[in-house]
């Protein structure tokens, strides 16, 4: 039987908060720190009123500050931005402890500099589970289950509908990081090797569920293309997007607002990305959601996700396609009034593959679709229980 376990948690915002309370009703954990350089914003994300749950102050920068920390927990999460990721698994390793994130860094575009930690971890016999989000994350996983019902994989089809219906431009993700993946240039994985092609590009149609219907798609940055042909002999993975969020920040990247050159404007030279970030608000506490829910900005929100592989089973081509169902923003308000429809499900998704590292046999740094099919199929379980769904369409 495992024993409950403690949970450090860097980062105290929005996916932190969805995380926290789920976790907090689980006998499996029995400590969740919640740790951020702004006490006063954490205050606004997480709910204090339960004795698992205490506030640290923390520079996710710092090592030291983090291993101090880590000392008496099983398990780090870097909950923060990913630009602290070796940080944070250089504190894990420093006192031994597992280690869990949402996504990569991937300064250069191509590698995911977690896995450059695997030896080391493996070494020390600790668990690395990086990009455990719900994108990347639950559709890396979920990729591996259609794979698994292949002989020969040929391409991996991962598309996103974030489809929010507001009154006024809102952030529904930390803006630093929407920006910064929305505006860089994009990996793709095409006769079984990487390419980079500008962002927006290649639009598809694309039929999601009945709810959403079919909408238009463009080339985004995904993580999992960076990870799903290390693990998986496939030769395509693409990655696409759309939705009202994915429209707006189109329209944004073509009037050149995420230009990082400098230009001249009356007499001083500034870039479009510096006036752009010193306008735009943080993604809005959960007081302010409910507050814009309350008020009519914010009317609807929706997350749809379709995972499709293509090879062939038993020398016949073969589609198989699962989506992931979230619920829409109207219900997440009533199960947890605060939370958008995106911090929803990449909170509960990072919750379900916390309670599965524990049972993890396999030592080092890897991404979900490593993970064992017992250990896949512990996570969709899990998932399922935070109304995160996942349904064979083909």
């Amino acid at each position: 039987m495992v024993k409950p376990v403690k949970v450090l948690f860097i980062g105290a915002g929005s996916v932190t908060s969805v995380a926290v309370n789920l976790l907090k009703r689980e006998k499996k954990v029995s400590l969740i720190i919640c740790a951020d350089k702004n006490l006063r914003r954490a205050r606004e994300f997480i709910d204090m009123h339960n004795g698992k749950i205490t506030l640290r102050k923390v520079d996710a920068s710092k090592t030291g500050e983090v291993a101090k920390l880590a000392k008496n927990v099983d398990i780090v999460v870097n909950a923060s931005l990913p630009d602290f990721n070796l940080k944070i698994m250089s504190a894990a390793l420093k006192v031994g402890v597992d280690y869990q994130d949402l996504d990569s860094r991937l300064a250069d575009l191509r590698h995911a500099e977690q896995l450059s930690f695997d030896r080391q971890f493996k070494k020390e016999g600790l668990v690395g589970l990086i990009n455990t989000g719900i994108s990347p994350g639950l559709t890396n996983l979920v990729v591996a289950e259609c794979a698994r019902r292949l002989n020969t994989l040929d391409s991996i089809k991962i598309r996103l509908l974030e489809d929010l219906k507001a009154k006024r431009f809102i952030f529904s993700w930390n803006p630093s990081v929407t920006i910064r993946e929305l505006s860089s240039p994009v990996l793709i994985f095409s006769a079984g090797r990487f390419h980079i092609v500008k962002p927006f590009s290649s639009p598809e149609e694309y039929s999601f569920s009945q709810l959403a219907g079919r909408r238009l798609v463009y080339t985004i940055y995904g993580d999992e293309v960076a990870t799903l042909p290390l693990y998986l002999n496939v030769k395509n993975v693409d990655y696409k997007s759309g939705g009202a969020e994915i429209e707006n920040a189109r329209a944004l990247f073509q009037l050149g607002l995420f230009r990082r050159d400098r230009i001249k404007v009356d007499g001083t030279k500034i870039s479009p990305f510096q006036v752009f970030c010193a306008l735009v608000r943080e993604s809005p506490s959960p007081q302010k959601t409910i507050d814009f829910i309350r008020r009519g900005i914010i009317e609807e929100g929706l997350l749809s996700i379709a995972v499709e592989v293509v090879g062939t089973k038993q020398r016949r081509k073969k589609i198989v396609r699962k989506d992931i169902i979230s619920p829409a923003l109207t219900t997440i308000t009533k199960k947890q009034p605060g939370a958008t429809y995106i911090s929803y499900p990449t909170g509960a998704a990072t919750a379900s593959f916390l309670l599965a590292i524990p049972h993890i046999q396999r030592k080092g740094v890897f991404p979900p679709e490593a993970l064992s099919p017992q250990t896949r199929k512990r996570v969709l379980e899990q998932a399922k229980r935070y109304k995160i769904f996942v349904k064979t369409v083909r």
